[in-house]
């Protein structure tokens, strides 16, 4: 599971009620992506990632914007309802999400089987970060206990 679980409400507070406005009244306009700055340390990243075949570069629908900035909103809200085994990974230098949500989620869910890893120097896009190998070493050991 990923880090951005709850939005930092401050962050481009403005911004997100105009696309959520925008998302209302024009739903299915086009409008072009433009890459955020802080999803990672290497701020040579843009190129790379509008190169990678996995990343979305296409023109972005605020229709479904609002859809899915509504949805985060009301994710924490179901904490408490959580049952299933997880493993969430906390960024210590998030910029984009709200970097307590893992904590938060891990303390409010009843799940019996719950883990948080905590990468203290990773921001938010974990796949271009150093972090991965020990992100991904621990992904793979809470795996391999319950295979």
């Amino acid at each position: 599971m990923a880090p951005a679980l709850k939005d930092i409400d401050e962050h481009l507070y403005y911004s997100k009620q105009a696309i959520i406005y925008l998302g209302w009244i024009l739903p299915r306009l086009k409008i072009k992506q433009l890459t955020p700055p802080g999803l990672n340390t290497k701020y040579n990243i843009t190129a790379q990632l509008r190169a990678d075949p996995l990343i979305f570069t296409d023109n972005l629908i605020p229709g479904a914007i609002r859809a899915v900035m509504n949805g985060i909103a009301e994710v924490s809200k179901l904490y408490k309802q959580f049952k299933a085994p997880f493993l969430c990974i906390a960024s210590g230098v998030e910029k984009k999400a709200d970097p307590f949500s893992p904590l938060d989620f891990e303390e409010q869910s009843p799940s019996l089987d719950k883990k948080v890893v905590y990468a203290e120097d990773m921001w938010h896009s974990v796949v271009y970060e150093e972090e991965i190998v020990g992100v991904s070493w621990h992904c793979a050991e809470w795996l391999k206990e319950r295979i």
